[in-house]
């Protein structure tokens, strides 16, 4: 059975794009489900920046609701099983830490005691994350355009550093014995919203660097296997 979500982008955060706003909706939608969008602008636009956005086709069906407003149900096409590239495999990855970090959050609120293991695996699955696009990929596809400090890839670093710093003292309230609870939530908060924003600047400015880059050479997959290996290896327990 088919699930839907109804988004008016005209009622959408300040500073941010229709176009931005539909794609935080689409981005996680299952296959089988859909968005409807009320939407202002031309919707066969829109359509083709989220595909660029995401990387892939959508399925839409479009009417026109009343004059300047469109009506248009959004679904994903069926995933490739495979990561088509390196924006398609972190951005996969950034979905993962959201989902990660929200129900880390849920059961931390709740009081349950699952929440403080999870959120310490948040915290480790974010701080490889962040490793490996700053310096495993940055330095594989981008090793060239570092030294450029307005380039997009010096940009992402930057953001990375802010964010690593939030992770320092995330970890020292998990490691705090008794944990404060509170000021954990807090604290992760802080990180899983620095990471939303920096996930939107990656994976529009730097994924398709990356990804235009990875195409131009011979052995596309060695290097999306190695970096899977990094991304996906086996975390310790913590003792938590």
């Amino acid at each position: 059975m088919s699930m839907y979500r109804l988004m008016d982008l005209r009622e959408r955060p300040l500073g941010m794009s229709a176009h931005q706003h539909a794609y935080y909706g689409i981005r996680d939608l299952p296959e089988r489900d859909y968005v409807a969008l009320f939407v202002e602008e031309n919707p066969r636009f829109l359509q083709r920046r989220l595909e660029r956005l995401l990387g892939h086709r959508l399925f839409t069906r479009i009417e026109r609701h009343r004059d300047m407003l469109w009506y248009v149900e959004i679904s994903r096409a069926p995933q490739a099983l495979n990561p088509l590239g390196v924006g398609d495999l972190m951005s996969r990855d950034h979905i993962r830490l959201n989902r990660l970090f929200l129900e880390s959050e849920r059961l931390l609120r709740a009081r349950q005691p699952e929440g403080v293991p999870l959120m310490t695996r948040f915290a480790i699955r974010m701080a490889r994350h962040i490793y490996i696009e700053s310096q495993l990929i940055a330095q594989l596809l981008s090793s060239d355009q570092l030294g450029d400090m307005q380039h997009p890839v010096a940009i992402m670093r930057r953001n990375h550093d802010e964010i690593a710093r939030e992770l320092a003292t995330m970890v020292q309230f998990l490691d705090a014995h008794p944990v404060d609870l509170d000021g954990l939530i807090v604290s992760a908060g802080l990180v899983a919203a620095m990471g939303l924003s920096s996930e939107f600047y990656e994976e529009t400015r730097v994924f398709p660097l990356w990804d235009h880059r990875l195409r131009a050479r011979g052995d596309i997959g060695k290097i999306l296997r190695d970096i899977q290996l990094q991304l996906y290896a086996s975390i310790a327990p913590r003792g938590h």
